[in-house]
Parts: structure tokens; C-alpha cells; sequence
């Protein structure tokens, strides 16, 4: 590297200045870690998309089971599972997607997130499938009665 004369210009390899003088702070800028900080690590996915997935998969069971025949419990049943569920792979998958450029976003985990919530969708359209034929059972009874 140059050094002109007379500027104040670093050099690295000696880390002294072309005047002379130690190179510090100011010239080299300040270090990315705060002295007495730990370095930053990998920032992980949220669980939050998966809990509410989760916790709606099971809120739609127990409706199928503890109230089979409530025509209302049907309904908020379907609604839980794949728009609800559905909902959530969205909202993980946008994140996961918002955050893949960020060097410190585990992707690996957020991948495995992700195919955590499309099983979670699988098996909460086969529970909505329950839902689905109470609602049409009475759909059915009334109309074609």
C-alpha cells in the first residue's frame, strides 16, 4: 500500500501512520465486537407459526371429538384446520424467505421448520375432511329432506 505523505494515511502491515504515529481507533474504525461482548451468533426461526399450527390441529380434534354432532363446532373445526394451519405455512415460509440473505439466519432449521408445518398441513387437511363431511351430513339432511 502507498502511503502519502503528509496525510495521515494507515498502513496496514505496520499499523502506523505515514506521519509517524501509532495508528488507533479512528483511522481503522471501531471493532464489529464491543470489548467484554460475545460474538453474535446464528439466529434461529420462530416456533411461534408451528405452535399456533400445532395448537389449532389439536383445538380441531377435540371439536371432531367432543362435540361430533354440533353443526357450529363443524364449522369453527374446518376453519381451524386448513385455513388456520394453511395460514401458518405461509407465515413461516414468508419469514423463512425474508430472512435467507441474513449470513446469521440458520436456514438448515428454518428449512426443517418448514417441513415440520407442511406435514402439520397434510394431517390437518385430513382432520378438516372429518369437518368437512358433518358440515355436508347436514347440509344434505336439510335440503333433501
Amino acid at each position: 500500500m502507498r502511503c502519502v505523505r503528509g496525510f495521515g494515511v494507515a498502513d496496514p502491515f505496520t499499523a502506523s501512520t505515514s506521519e509517524g504515529g501509532s495508528a488507533d481507533a479512528s483511522i481503522f474504525g471501531q471493532s464489529p465486537v464491543p470489548a467484554g461482548s460475545s460474538p453474535r451468533t446464528a439466529s434461529k426461526p420462530s416456533p411461534l407459526p408451528l405452535i399456533v399450527a400445532i395448537v389449532a390441529l389439536i383445538a380441531s380434534v377435540a371439536l371432531a371429538v367432543l362435540f361430533r354432532d354440533s353443526f357450529p363446532a363443524a364449522i369453527v373445526g374446518y376453519l381451524l384446520t386448513p385455513f388456520v394451519v394453511v395460514g401458518c405455512v405461509g407465515w413461516a415460509r414468508g419469514r423463512h424467505l425474508n430472512r435467507l440473505p441474513d449470513l446469521w439466519y440458520d436456514g438448515p432449521q428454518g428449512a426443517k421448520q418448514l417441513t415440520m408445518l407442511q406435514i402439520t398441513s397434510a394431517v390437518a387437511f385430513l382432520i378438516g375432511f372429518a369437518h368437512m363431511w358433518r358440515i355436508a351430513t347436514e347440509v344434505a339432511s336439510s335440503w333433501f329432506v
